[in-house]
């Protein structure tokens, strides 16, 4: 049985890593054709059977004759899910669908199999989860809670909202000031969200749940050092929570929205 990756031939295109608006492949252009509502995603002549109702569609990283296609059906409780697209002449088709609703993500690969690693939805499970494809279905492989190696809180600058607040290293850190239970709803909250960046002495970023960004808004922030620390959620049900001590630094952007969100 020839390799998965072979099969694809891998030798013949070259590795993509960012989102395009389309793609060449040997099926033909890979792109979406029309405007929401009357959209769809051609790979030339084959029109893909993606859901109704997709209202972007992009396509983010391509090896070989697989292409992933991310899509999403707008606002931001559910900013991304995955589907691999087969990309040979004659033979078009779609892998099985996946995703958490994240749209952080990694793509690794070996001479069996692709994996997409992306931030779990699940409260209380591990921060990762992994969408194993061998070309035929998908698995999905629990991770282990990731630890990125940042060791400065500067570090974390341009990462994903969800990553400090779920590295194993950095754990102990936010039970220093709250307690586990706490820790899992801000992991649970901080998922659909954006990147560290910094404001007015805090590096922040803010986030919401998937599939429930109307009920549920968090953001977390640290000064330079760390010893000022803010996580700030806010539920529907439960109205707005507050951890840590900024020490009298002006508050950030992102956790005067949190506040904004109980008025």
């Amino acid at each position: 049985m020839l390799r998965f990756l072979s099969a694809v031939c891998l030798c013949f295109l070259p590795l993509s890593l960012w989102a395009q608006d389309s793609v060449q492949t040997r099926a033909g252009l890979a792109r979406e054709v029309g405007t929401y509502p009357d959209n769809a995603a051609y790979i030339g002549d084959t029109r893909l059977s993606l859901p109704e109702g997709v209202r972007y569609i992009s396509f983010p990283y391509q090896i070989g004759d697989l292409l992933l296609i991310s899509y999403s059906f707008g606002g931001n409780g559910c900013p991304a899910q995955f589907v691999w697209a087969h990309s040979v002449p004659g033979a078009v088709r779609l892998s099985e669908r996946f995703g958490t609703c994240s749209d952080s993500f990694d793509v690794t690969y070996d001479s069996e199999t692709v994996s997409v690693s992306m931030p779990s939805m699940r409260t209380g499970a591990n921060h990762s989860v992994t969408f194993v494809y061998d070309g035929r279905g998908i698995r999905e492989v629990p991770g282990e809670r990731k630890q990125v190696g940042v060791a400065t809180v500067s570090g974390w600058e341009g990462h994903h909202v969800s990553e400090p607040i779920g590295d194993a290293d950095w754990e102990a850190y936010f039970l220093s000031f709250m307690s586990a239970a706490d820790l899992a709803d801000a992991r649970r909250i901080l998922q659909v969200g954006i990147k560290m960046s910094w404001d007015r002495g805090w590096l922040t970023a803010s986030g919401c749940q998937p599939h429930n960004c109307t009920d549920t808004f968090g953001a977390i922030a640290m000064n330079g050092d760390g010893s000022a620390v803010i996580v700030a959620l806010w539920e529907a049900e439960t109205g707005v929570r507050l951890w840590g001590n900024p020490k009298g630094i002006p508050l950030p952007t992102t956790v005067g929205e949190v506040f904004a969100k109980a008025k």
